[in-house]
This record gives C-alpha cells, sequence and structure tokens, in this order.
C-alpha cells in the first residue's frame, strides 16, 4: 500500500489510469471462463439448430460465432489493457525515479555535513541506487498483482455461481493459506531486510577496492588479506543472505502450489462423495479451480520483489526521517559586505568519537593570508570547517563584522566561501554561466597554472578531468577563482604540488588574491613560506597554542 501511495503521489494520472486498465484486464481476465463454460456447455433441450450454430467465414468455419466474439472481444481487452497498463506504470517508475532520487539528493545537501560524514558514502550510494531501484521494481509490479487479484475475486464469484458448497471449501482453503503464509513471509522479510544491510558493507569493501588499488598493488599479503578477510566475507554474507530469502519465498511457492493441487484434488477425489455433483457441473468447476492456479501463482511470484521493495522503501523512509535538514533561512539577497570574519569561543565536539576544538578565538581579515598550523589530529581541519560554515560549532559564534552566523544568516554568508580540501571533488564543468569575461580570466589561468594543452574548456565543460593528483588540484584552484568569492580556504592544497607551482601559488597567486582584498586561510606544513602570513595560528590538541602576527609579510617587500 505504502508503494502505491508513493507511486500515486509522483504521477497521480498515469498511476489511476494505470489501475483502472488493470481492473478491466482483470475482471475481462476472469470472464473468459465463464464464456468458455458456456461455450462448451451443452443443453440437451437446445434445439438442434442452436446446438450446431456455425458461422461460415470463407473456407473457417466458426461454431458459436457469438461466444468466439466475445471471446476474442475479451481477450483484446486483456492484451491492451495489460499492455497499456504496464506502460503507463513504466513512465510512473520512471518519473519517480527521477523525483526520488532528486528529493533525497536535495535532502542530501540540506543536512549538515557531519551527518552525512557519518553516514557514509558507501550507505548513501546503495541508497541512491539499490533502494530507489528496487522500490520502482516492486512498484511496478502492482498492476499485475491488481489484475490477478480481481480475477481471482471474480472467478471465486462465478465459483459461488456455479456450487456454493465448493465455493465455500475453496474460500476456508485460501483462508487457511493466507493466515499460515505469514510465517514464511515474515521470516523472507527479516531475511531480505538483512540482505539489505549486507550490501551496504559490501558497498564499502567495494569502495575500499577501488579507491585503495594503489596500496593493494604494492603488498601482496595486504591484497590477499583484503580479499579474503574483507571482501570474500562481505560478498558470500551477503550471497547467503540472499539465498536463504529466495529459499523461504521459493518455499512459499511450492507451498501455495501444494494448497492448489490438494484443492483440485480434494474436489475431484473427495468432495463428489459428499455433495451431489453432475459431470459437466464438476467439470466447470474443475476447469474454475485450474484457472484459479494462474492468477494464484502469479501473486505468489510477485512476493520476493514486493518484500525487497518493501525493504528498500523502510530503508529509504529511515534515511529521509534520519537525515534532519539544517534549519537556514534560503535568501536570495546577498550578505552584508564585511571586513572581519571573528570566532569568539568556539567550540566543537565530533559524536562518536569525542574530539573536540575549542574554545577558540580567531580573526580572519579580508586583504590578508592567514595561517593555520599544527600537528596531525590538532584539529586544523575541523576548524576549517566551522570557518567555511560546514560545521555548526557546538558553541560559541562567529561574526562577519557585527552579523552574527545563525539560521538567518548561514546560507547567505556561506555563498561568500570557496574552499579547496584535502578531499575536494573535482566536477567536471563550472557549474556557472561561462561569459566572455569568465572565458578570458579561464585561458589565463589554464596558461599559468600550466594546464594549457591539457585541459580545453568549452561550453562550461572541460575536455578532460583525467589528470594527474597536482594537476587536478590546480584545475581544482582554477574553479575556485573563477568563483571570485570573499573567503578562501586551502586545506594543504601545494601538498601534491611540484616546487615551481608551489611557488607559483605561494608567491603569486596569494598575494594577488591579497591585493584584490580576498581573506584567504591557509592550512599548510610548508614552514618555508610561513613568511608571507600575515598571521599565524598554532593549534595544539584543538585549542590555539599560539598567535603569531608579522609586521611585514615576504609579499610586501617582494
Amino acid at each position: 500500500m505504502k508503494m502505491l501511495m508513493e507511486f500515486g503521489r509522483h504521477a497521480p494520472n498515469r498511476v489511476f489510469a494505470a489501475i483502472l486498465l488493470g481492473a478491466c484486464t482483470g475482471i475481462a481476465y476472469a470472464l473468459l471462463i465463464p464464456l468458455i463454460v458456456g461455450a462448451v456447455a451443452v443443453n440437451p433441450s437446445a434445439p438442434q439448430a442452436a446446438v450446431d450454430d456455425i458461422l461460415v467465414w470463407g473456407t473457417l468455419e466458426i461454431a458459436k460465432p457469438g461466444f468466439a466474439a466475445a471471446f476474442f472481444a475479451l481477450c483484446m481487452v486483456v492484451v491492451f489493457g495489460r499492455a497499456l497498463s504496464r506502460i503507463l506504470l513504466a513512465q510512473a517508475a520512471g518519473a519517480m525515479t527521477v523525483t526520488l532520487r532528486s528529493q533525497l539528493s536535495h535532502k542530501i545537501t540540506q543536512a549538515p555535513v557531519a551527518l552525512i560524514e557519518r553516514l557514509g558514502p558507501a550507505h548513501l550510494t546503495a541508497v541512491l541506487t539499490e533502494d530507489v531501484r528496487r522500490v520502482v521494481i516492486g512498484g511496478q509490479l502492482l498492476p499485475d498483482m491488481l489484475t490477478n487479484g480481481l480475477t481471482l475475486m471474480s472467478t471465486l464469484g462465478f465459483l459461488y455461481y456455479l456450487n456454493a458448497a465448493v465455493f465455500f471449501f475453496v474460500l476456508k482453503a485460501i483462508v487457511f493459506g493466507i493466515a499460515t503464509y505469514q510465517v514464511p513471509l515474515y521470516l523472507g522479510r527479516r531475511l531480505f531486510q538483512r540482505s539489505r544491510q549486507n550490501y551496504d558493507e559490501l558497498h564499502e569493501a567495494i569502495r575500499a577496492l577501488l579507491f585503495g588499488l594503489k596500496e593493494l598493488k604494492l603488498d601482496a599479503i595486504k591484497r590477499r588479506n583484503f580479499f579474503e578477510r574483507v571482501l570474500a566475507p562481505r560478498e558470500l554474507a551477503l550471497v547467503r543472505a540472499d539465498n536463504r530469502a529466495h529459499a523461504v519465498i521459493a518455499a512459499s511457492l511450492s507451498y501455495g502450489d501444494m494448497i492448489s493441487f490438494l484443492v483440485v484434488g480434494t474436489t475431484a477425489f473427495i468432495f463428489v462423495n459428499y455433495h451431489a455433483l453432475q459431470p459437466g457441473e464438476l467439470i466447470s468447476i474443475i476447469m474454475v479451480l485450474l484457472y484459479l492456479a494462474g492468477p494464484v501463482a502469479v501473486l505468489l511470484n510477485t512476493l520476493s520483489p514486493i518484500l525487497m521493495a518493501a525493504s528498500s522503501l523502510a530503508n529509504i523512509e529511515r534515511i529521509t526521517s534520519g537525515v534532519v535538514e539544517e534549519v537556514a533561512c534560503h535568501r536570495s539577497a546577498a550578505a552584508p559586505d564585511w571586513q572581519r570574519l571573528q570566532l569568539r569561543q568556539i567550540a566543537y565536539r565530533h559524536a562518536g568519537d569525542g574530539f573536540a576544538v575549542g574554545p577558540v578565538d580567531m580573526e580572519i581579515a579580508k586583504g590578508e593570508i592567514t595561517f593555520i598550523v599544527g600537528g596531525n589530529g590538532s584539529g586544523k581541519s575541523t576548524l576549517a570547517k566551522i570557518i567555511s560554515l560546514h560545521y555548526l560549532p557546538t558553541s560559541g559564534g562567529l561574526y562577519f563584522d557585527t552579523a552574527a552566523v545563525n539560521d538567518h544568516t548561514r546560507e547567505q554568508f556561506r555563498q561568500q566561501i570557496s574552499t579547496i580540501y584535502t578531499d575536494y571533488f573535482l566536477f567536471d564543468r563550472l557549474l556557472r554561466d561561462a561569459d566572455p569575461v569568465v572565458l578570458a580570466r579561464a585561458a589565463d589561468l589554464l596558461q599559468e597554472l600550466g594546464l594549457d594543452g591539457k585541459v580545453t574548456l568549452y561550453d562550461g565543460r572541460f575536455s578532460t578531468t583525467a589528470l594527474s593528483d597536482g594537476q587536478r588540484k590546480r584545475l581544482a584552484l582554477l574553479v575556485a577563482l573563477l568563483d571570485d568569492k570573499q573567503l578562501y580556504i586551502f586545506d594543504e592544497w601545494a601538498a601534491d604540488q611540484d616546487p615551481v607551482f608551489k611557488d607559483v601559488f605561494y608567491r603569486r597567486i596569494l598575494p594577488a588574491m591579497r591585493l584584490q582584498g580576498k581573506a584567504v586561510v591557509l592550512i599548510s606544513h610548508d614552514d618555508r613560506y610561513f613568511d608571507l602570513a600575515d598571521v599565524l595560528y598554532v593549534l595544539r590538541d584543538g585549542i590555539v597554542a599560539e598567535t603569531v602576527r608579522t609586521a611585514t609579510p615576504a609579499y610586501r617587500t617582494a
């Protein structure tokens, strides 16, 4: 029911039409059996002309043309109704896929960065791909379920017309089957939920394989242990969980078939001994019971994908309810102009490991280069994410001049910040309008950063991003400079650069940014460039242990 409501919410008109067509198809499919029974039944009191009613059409002789015409008309309704219903549901599934992934993607972009980091990319990727796919596949089976459900009910109605006693016997068998079917149904649902958890773990292992490929190639022992202790066990756990779930479903299907055959056999060989049934009546009843096996089998075969879809839908709902959006006001107005960013008694504590930064007092000014240095684990990157407004501080406040960063202003001030972290992502395009001024600036930067001849920019898209680590970082710097923001944060940007481009970055680009009135924050271990700093903050154990302000930075005397 949840899946049907989800489909209806995304494409109500198509879903309504598909349901209507499915209902018509189911009723038409059910009418075939009484039509055939009526056509083959022989009425001894009927005149011979009626019994031998034959239509000659060319060389073809058609017995009982009225029944034949009705039969073929119902067949056309079934064939075209089912096809149109599936086509409409496929279109609705496409719309739902786009909408569901779009909603989840927007949910992720509006969530706190720290929360997304805790969930992990493997889990979120599985939700956006596998879970959405399973829900859509399960939803596409709804017309078949509806069609065969209506066929089942309509055929049971005809069975009641033929013989009420047989109808109630079959109804009791169905009730018994449904009641006992709940046990394998529950087991199958639980096993599919476990399989879904194993899928997340396997996805994490595959991610480790792809991103750790270089390390695995250099150490045969690590490579063997990775396959034997990480990848293979998770793969086998997923296969075992899937096999168990499908085994339960297969046994359930066989159980359903067994009940169907028992009903037919009991009616043919036992029930007739206690109820008076004419041979013609018995044949009609047996035909109806055999006919019922078709829709029952279809309904049972949809069980596995429906259970998988229900498990994935529950997982999506857990994500959407657990990923709480940041409280932020998305205003179109730009943030007010500012000259200094002040951190006043800022503190932040990571969930889980308990690592804390702060309290920290710091000031970052436009037209100045600010270095943040310290040993590994001193809190530099965490502090940078607080400055870039990615992490919301546990206590304390950030102020752009006198304007406090709060739920009403956070999004506005974010639009003035550009960052390149160590785990940056390089998009294959600018994601902004590329007017002639931007293109000219991009051409100059490509040359200055040594990327001309390797990368071209056409229609706002880069010709390639398949570059070395240092080149990719220089291309990321180009994008950041084209964004023309007010506050820039670089986390170990020059770590992958050769001495030539380190000098370009520190001696040419940073001083130029300073002259443009940009506020620049650098996290760096390049101590031979510390003389460029207007102010240098030394972090130890999450707090500012030392502040060094340079009266005459090197770039001012260059």
